[in-house]
């Protein structure tokens, strides 16, 4: 179990409170600045949690990394997407 490191609610306020004097932070668009703040809080969280400061979540690396491969796979055989043409694509799908 990894050992907890500062108190990581205090830090989480912290950072979210820090990022109000950014250059240009009060011209955002509400929604943006909310998603930002939440991405903050969230690595904040997630460092405070790590052994060594870095967390990788092995298994989300593993949900993106599949579905880069189907997305990968899906662009090699579309013709839509790789421009290729239909009698093109019939061949692949022959095997040829």
């Amino acid at each position: 179990m990894p050992i907890r490191v500062g108190n990581s609610l205090g830090v989480c306020r912290e950072l979210a409170e820090d990022i109000g004097s950014l250059l240009g932070w009060r011209k955002g668009v509400r929604r943006k600045k909310t998603m930002i703040r939440w991405k903050i809080i969230g690595v904040a969280e997630r460092l405070t949690r790590s052994w060594e400061g870095l967390e990788v979540d092995v298994y989300w690396a593993k949900v993106l990394d599949d579905a880069v491969k189907a997305r990968r796979a899906f662009a090699r055989t579309s013709s839509k997407v790789s421009g290729r043409s239909l009698e093109t694509s019939r061949e692949i799908a022959r095997g040829r």
